[in-house]
């Protein structure tokens, strides 16, 4: 098993507020805006390894916080790849349990 942690910014594209002065975002700005932040984790099953060894670990996160982990050597979107989900998959409205 593999734990995965990852993080959603719900608001990504949000215009956070600049420093008056240099550069980057205003520090209590941007806190605010981090403190929406969504914390993920997810214990998935690791693969065996292919007999010629590890190529890549590749971890694909889909809607409703699902997460596949895999360690093939054939990448996305190979027809090989074990992977087979489409990209750009919509969020459905209720999320199984």
């Amino acid at each position: 098993m593999m734990k995965v942690e990852w993080e959603i910014d719900p608001d990504p594209y949000a215009k956070i507020k600049r420093k008056t002065t240099g550069y980057g975002f205003d520090e209590e700005a941007y806190a605010k805006h981090a403190a929406n932040y969504q914390q993920h984790t997810a214990s998935v099953p690791l693969p065996p390894y292919e007999e010629e060894g590890l190529c890549a670990l590749e971890v694909h996160f889909f809607p409703c916080h699902q997460v596949k982990v895999t360690t093939s050597c054939w990448r996305y979107p190979s027809p090989n790849s074990p992977i087979r989900e489409p990209l750009e998959m919509k969020e459905p409205a209720v999320c199984p349990k």
